[in-house]
């Protein structure tokens, strides 16, 4: 297994660092709770998490662990703020996922034009003097693997553990268990010293209606959120019009959609 390079993107996205091959699709896919939609068509923002928040504890098994033992001179600060998309539209373990309740807080997908949104992404961390990475996700490795990487007995300890650096924690962050594959996940992290963790969480500004393709609902969605949607995405469009002159956004209406282990931390060693 090898380590995936950083690679700068070209202008305009002088901020965005990408991590090994890059995302060749058109289009992207945001999956999350109608709730979380509306706060974010509301906010014109995108939220990224710290990865001690995602469900699946092989994710973040290597943001919690303790890497005192490798850490270089001078060091690196491990954390970040993430947000996960995903190639595949579709997505039916993201729509159970997200779906906190089928009657109240069902799933929403918001299909996205990547470069638009890696446009405002940079942007804004420009604006915070950080930087935004790139990564498609890596499913090589077993859950078995993911386990033991950090035993120095391990095939693939030196691969990420020896002369440890940014980039390949970054890398140990983009790791997920093989059988996930077909997620075809893209994960976005924000890091840098000037970053400020006194929340677990940091939304980025993001004009929706300049970034979304379209939208789409469960079909058992109860109308009265169908109409709060349709109502945010209106005033997302005319908010949109006010603070973004020379950009002409599309209106869109929601589509239904046709689809319907803790582990204990760790000490590198």
């Amino acid at each position: 297994m090898n380590i995936r390079k950083f690679k700068s993107f070209t202008h305009p996205y002088h901020n965005i660092i990408g991590i090994g091959e890059r995302l060749k699709g058109k289009v992207v896919y945001k999956y999350m709770p109608i709730e979380s939609a509306l706060l974010c068509l509301q906010r014109n923002t995108i939220r990224f998490s710290i990865p001690t928040l995602w469900d699946d504890p092989f994710e973040k098994y290597y943001y919690t662990a303790n890497y005192t033992n490798v850490m270089p001179n001078p060091e690196f600060d491990t954390r970040l703020f993430a947000c996960c998309l995903t190639q595949y539209k579709d997505c039916e373990a993201a729509w159970k996922m997200y779906t906190k309740d089928s009657d109240k807080n069902p799933c929403v997908q918001f299909k996205l034009y990547p470069g638009q949104f890696r446009k405002f992404a940079e942007r804004f961390v420009r604006d915070k003097g950080v930087e935004l990475y790139e990564g498609l996700v890596s499913y090589k490795l077993t859950d078995n693997e993911i386990l033991h990487l950090y035993q120095r007995g391990n095939k693939n300890y030196p691969v990420f553990f020896t002369d440890f650096t940014l980039e390949k924690y970054l890398n140990l962050m983009l790791l997920k268990r093989h059988f996930y594959e077909y997620e075809g996940e893209v994960r976005y992290f924000i890091h840098g010293d000037k970053l400020c963790f006194d929340k677990d969480y940091i939304d980025v500004t993001i004009p929706w209606s300049l970034c979304l393709y379209s939208v789409k609902l469960p079909p058992d969605c109860p109308d009265d959120l169908k109409d709060k949607l349709e109502t945010a995405l209106e005033y997302n469009y005319q908010l949109c019009i006010k603070d973004f002159q020379g950009y002409y956004p599309q209106r869109i209406p929601p589509v239904e959609n046709t689809l319907y282990a803790p582990v204990a931390p760790i000490t590198i060693e």
